[in-house]
């Protein structure tokens, strides 16, 4: 490359980044369910009182029928209950309790309830609003639920049981706001959903068929795959909201969609670089996308009934897998652009994934967007 196109592309390369740390903090700041401040709509994320180990009922808060002191936590703050404190245990049970004092307003109050896992009973004072599976004998289910609440006193009970899932009890912040702004909010969240998933699916049929008629080349079957597993890995708030195959088998199909993707962006990446160099680097990657595929489906149903201690090695391999996809799609695609200019936009958005993988890993448990489709990585890819 000619030291005039070595300056342009370090010049383009720059701005890119410029931008893609701005829509970062954008989304981190003004998209976060722990951070974003709004007169309308408000996060319940902070100053929950938990009981580890115990469910407890609203009538044994109020007699004071406590056999263990609560702690107070933010939700988010442990992915299970192994993660909490003095407790090794990733399957067990919980209690989440909190008490809002709301003032009059002319709409009802309503809070969007996101899925909790694997089984609940959410009350309301001392009324039970919603059920989702059982706790004895144990059976798996989740959605998310838009829970309504009065005005004045409104105590929050949430009994919660994991026997089957790497997530246990509540991990994603419930929201509080006024009838007409909480379904504002989940019109325009299902709206931009749909609209990235069908839109995506749109080209994956189009890539697909020229794939077909053209020669097959693989980019256009890889890139038409990848937008088939994105189209599917972000069709999940319809599925939580419609409560459809609400077990294990609707998570497997999430996750397992996700590492397929993965996979196709670096199927993607080694197809435009072309690089004997990285060979070795890409084969791994490939393989270890291909292996997170797999254990989406053999963890859940083989290894954590058996070994529930497993689901702590599964979280290391998890952090592990994008640490490592995440700093050989930045690598490889900025080698790339610069052995070779032909493929530079399309490298470009690979380098972009990777560190949207990269941010999801280091803000993990401090960040869930509140509208915008999926976590940093997944942004990148609905822009």
């Amino acid at each position: 490359m000619k030291t005039k196109s070595k300056i342009k592309f370090l010049l383009g390369g720059a701005a890119l980044i410029s931008l893609l740390l701005l829509l970062f903090y954008a989304a981190y700041t003004y998209d976060n369910k722990y951070t974003a401040h709004s007169d309308k709509i408000t996060s319940l994320s902070d100053h929950w009182e938990y009981c580890a180990g115990h469910l407890y009922t609203p009538e044994d808060f109020h007699a004071g029928d406590l056999t263990i002191s609560s702690e107070l936590i933010y939700i988010g703050e442990f992915g299970g209950f192994s993660g909490t404190r003095d407790n090794s245990e990733p399957f067990g049970q919980a209690t989440y309790h909190k008490i809002l004092e709301l003032k009059n307003i002319s709409d009802p109050w309503a809070m969007i309830l996101p899925e909790i896992f694997s089984a609940s009973k959410i009350y309301v004072n001392d009324q039970c609003v919603a059920e989702y599976g059982d706790f004895s004998p144990y059976s798996m289910q989740t959605g998310n639920s838009l829970i309504f609440l009065p005005s004045g006193t409104a105590e929050i009970t949430i009994l919660t049981a994991n026997q089957s899932h790497y997530y246990s009890g509540m991990i994603y912040p419930p929201l509080l706001g006024p009838l007409s702004e909480i379904q504002r909010l989940i019109a325009v969240q299902l709206l931009l959903y749909g609209l990235f998933c069908f839109f995506s699916l749109g080209i994956s049929i189009a890539s697909i068929s020229l794939w077909r008629r053209r020669g097959r080349n693989l980019l256009h079957i890889h890139y038409g795959l990848l937008c088939l597993f994105f189209s599917i890995h972000i069709s999940y708030p319809f599925v939580h909201w419609l409560r459809l195959g609400s077990g294990e088998l609707s998570y497997i199909a999430e996750d397992s969609s996700y590492y397929a993707m993965v996979l196709c962006i670096t199927l993607l990446t080694g197809q435009l670089t072309r690089m004997r160099k990285l060979q070795l680097f890409h084969k791994l990657a490939v393989g270890i996308s291909g292996t997170m595929i797999l254990s989406s489906v053999l963890f859940p149903y083989i290894l954590f009934p058996v070994i529930p201690q497993m689901i702590l090695v599964y979280g290391w391999l998890i952090s592990l897998f994008k640490l490592y996809i995440s700093l050989y799609l930045i690598a490889a695609s900025l080698a790339g652009m610069i052995h070779n200019t032909r493929n530079i936009w399309l490298l470009y958005g690979n380098a972009m994934f990777g560190a949207g993988i990269f941010a999801d890993l280091l803000t993990g448990g401090t960040y869930e967007p509140s509208v915008l489709p999926g976590w940093m990585n997944m942004h990148l890819l609905s822009w």
